[in-house]
Parts: C-alpha cells; structure tokens; sequence
C-alpha cells in the first residue's frame, strides 16, 4: 500500500477550528473569480531524485528498473530551483536526473455546493513522459457528481504559445477517490505543464447534515513507461493517496497528499 494512515480521524478533529468560511488567496489562474470561494486550499512543493540505469553496461539478461525519491520542501527551494531539469552522469551506466513540482489541493464553495479540486505544476519536465495519475481523495459522506468531472491539460511550447485544453484521460471513480490518468506531452519545446483535476461533489445521503468537508490532493508520475490499462491500476483513499497496483508500485514515484479541511453546516 503507498501510503499508511496515522491518527486520520484524530487529526481531523484537531483541524475542525472554525464555523464560517475562511476565504484563501489562490493562486493566479488556478481559480477564476466566477468559480467561487475558496474556502481551504494546501500547496506542497516536491523535489525527486530519479536514477535510470543503461543496460548495455550489465549481464545479458539483467535489466535494472529505474529508482526515485521523493522529499518535501520549502517554496523558496522550489523558487530557486533551475526550470532545466538537473542531470548528472556519476559513472557511464547511471544518470540521476533531479525534477521539481508543486501540487495544490482546493475546496471551494460554488454557487450550487462544493468543488475539490487537485492542480499539478511542473516547475521543469521529467525526461520520462508516459500515463501519469491525478487523483482527490473524500469522505465516506459526499461522493462526486460525475458529469462534473474534469481534466485539464495547461502547456506552453516556444513554437506555438500556450493551449489550454480538456485532454483525453480515463477518469476512475472509486468508494473514497477519484482520478485522471493522461499522457504526458512529450513536446521538446515545453516551458509550463500544469495539469488539473476537479469535480463537485453530493451527499451521499441527500437529506443528512454534513457538518465538515475534508479533500486529498495527490499525484502518480511514471518513471518509466507504462501503458493506460497498466496505469488503470489504482484506487484513490482518502487519508492514503493513488493507492498503485503491486504490479506497477515501483514504475511511480511518490509524494504525499496534500489535504484541505473545512468545518460548516450543508
């Protein structure tokens, strides 16, 4: 299992500090005025260490899967780092290539309910690019609206300018998540890559109270190459994450989720 829940239902509890919405600044184009009102969001910043092997230099026979790490930092680390990615070559069968991304988790009250959302910035593009997954974890008690939910595609390419674009994915709904797997762009000119998944969520039973909403923002990025029903092969859980298949766990990297909380009365 890719993630492990520690203390979730204590945690919450602790996190539940207010009755009325508290409305966060977010960042400039992820929420439109006309969207509504953000009333929690988390933004995490992640650096990865990926390590591919070349197989030429083994054994016949011997094939070594590529390895990465993932730690959590700060903004300014984030800020600082190169929009190239950092390759090195340590000796002729190793190369390590170091890549940056941001992730920032929504819960936004709309003019009919409530809107979690899930966005991913690359601050520079892995060299590896196959079927990626993003995923939002909820609560047993709400459930998204299907037709609701969406994926889009952000990229900008020095020979064409910037698209927006609602780009072929396989959304999956699952008990406690939902998620987006897509293929990368593998265009060479790319200087921004953002890809976002939302949906609007129900109760699950319509004629209850809720008294608090809680979302899990969180991302699967392939570091090697996988295929879409390979990557199908996941279920989203809140408080855990994309929970990846045996099969294809060590084919991803892993970051941990980023979580929004917000205490009112729907």
């Amino acid at each position: 299992m890719k993630k492990t829940i520690i203390g979730l239902f204590l945690l919450l509890s602790f996190l539940i500090i207010a009755n009325e919405p508290t409305i966060v600044n977010a960042e400039e184009g992820d929420i439109s005025t006309s969207e509504g009102v953000v009333l929690d969001k988390t933004t995490k910043y992640f650096k990865t260490i990926t390590e591919y092997h070349d197989d030429s230099y083994y054994s016949p026979g011997i094939s070594l899967e590529p390895t990465s790490q993932t730690i959590e930092i700060t903004e300014e680390e984030y800020l600082e780092a190169s929009v190239l990615p950092e390759i090195v070559r340590p000796n002729r069968s190793t190369t390590i290539e170091t890549t940056y991304k941001r992730m920032t988790t929504y819960l936004i009250q709309t003019s009919t309910g409530y809107r979690y959302k899930n966005i991913l910035n690359w601050k520079n593009y892995p060299s590896v690019r196959s079927n990626d997954i993003i995923g939002i974890g909820f609560l047993a008690s709400v459930k998204p609206i299907s037709s609701s939910r969406t994926f889009e595609l952000y990229y900008c390419r020095n020979s064409t300018g910037c698209t927006t674009t609602n780009a072929m994915a396989i959304k999956q709904t699952f008990t406690r998540g939902s998620s987006a797997v897509y293929q990368l762009p593998t265009f060479t000119d790319l200087y921004a890559l953002k890809a976002t998944y939302y949906f609007d969520v129900e109760k699950t039973n319509s004629s209850g109270t809720l008294y608090f909403q809680a979302a899990y923002g969180d991302y699967s990025h392939a570091i090697t190459s996988v295929t879409t029903i390979q990557a199908m092969q996941h279920t989203v859980i809140q408080g855990i994450g994309i929970d990846l298949d045996d099969l294809i766990f060590n084919k991803y990297d892993t970051i941990d989720e980023a979580a929004v909380y917000w205490d009112g009365t729907w």
